[in-house]
């Protein structure tokens, strides 16, 4: 008969020797003023910017993010260059990249983490992925409850203007981008890509939109090509450029959909 009143002492599961998990998109969050250019500049900020200008062709970009197996958060965990690469080669219509900060799913906050303390990693992840992707305009949509983490982007957005990091000409290269910041007005469905980007050209949005929309890295109807993904993995993207610390990318991917990583 099994004692019920006294069970017998569940046997000790030894530790696994993990050790410390290293952090990958949020390694210099907590450094004192990381929110501005000089402080992020300080640390490294842009050089990887400088370095994809420099020395890679936008289809090499696209090759070392693939290499680099960086997916996305969600629960496809779908491959971040595999998603570029879906862009025509060709086209006459302009192409955009759009960036997901409409963070409105209920106990969300990695990309408000990222926007409000280290904006600066995220425009630059815009750029790297604009400039592989061949974009030469790109928007950031904003949660419109996220007021700190709106202004912190704008400001990131327009010291990268002042110095030279968006823009034409972009450090000197042949390479021109502008950064659109967006905010949304509040509502839910706009988290989702369809209804982020009717929001975006200025209608309601409805997921689906006004007429019926292929997937976004795809054309749409009155625009051009658009790519989208959210701020995390922009600044995976960046963050892959720190050679020293690509052996750490896996714990950013979402190999198995839903289980959680180290940011």
């Amino acid at each position: 008969m099994v004692d019920t009143m006294h069970p017998a002492e569940p046997s000790a599961t030894p530790a696994l020797p993990l050790g410390p998990t290293p952090r990958f998109v949020t390694a210099h969050m907590d450094v004192p003023g990381i929110d501005t250019f000089a402080v992020y500049r300080a640390h490294g900020g842009y050089d990887a910017l400088a370095q994809a200008l420099r020395e890679y062709q936008p289809d090499e970009v696209v090759e070392e993010v693939k290499k680099s197996g960086l997916r996305g958060r969600g629960g496809a965990g779908f491959p971040t260059g595999q998603k570029w690469s879906f862009l025509p080669k060709e086209s006459a219509k302009p192409r955009y990249l759009c960036v997901n900060a409409d963070e409105s799913e209920p106990g969300t906050f990695k990309d408000r983490m990222i926007m409000e303390k280290n904006p600066h990693l995220l425009v630059e992840g815009v750029v790297i992925a604009a400039y592989a992707t061949r974009v030469h305009h790109a928007f950031i949509y904003v949660r419109g409850e996220l007021a700190l983490a709106g202004r912190q982007i704008a400001r990131a957005v327009r010291e990268a203007y002042d110095a030279g990091m968006v823009g034409k000409r972009i450090l000197g290269s042949d390479f021109d981008l502008e950064i659109t910041v967006h905010r949304g007005a509040g509502a839910y469905i706009c988290g989702e890509e369809s209804a982020l980007l009717e929001s975006l050209e200025g209608k309601r949005g409805c997921a689906g939109g006004s007429v019926w929309r292929p997937h976004s890295h795809q054309q749409r109807r009155d625009c051009g090509d658009t790519a989208g993904h959210p701020p995390a993995r922009s600044c995976g993207v960046r963050r892959l450029w720190d050679r020293t610390e690509q052996r750490h990318a896996h714990f950013l991917l979402e190999r198995a959909c839903g289980a959680p990583r180290q940011l």
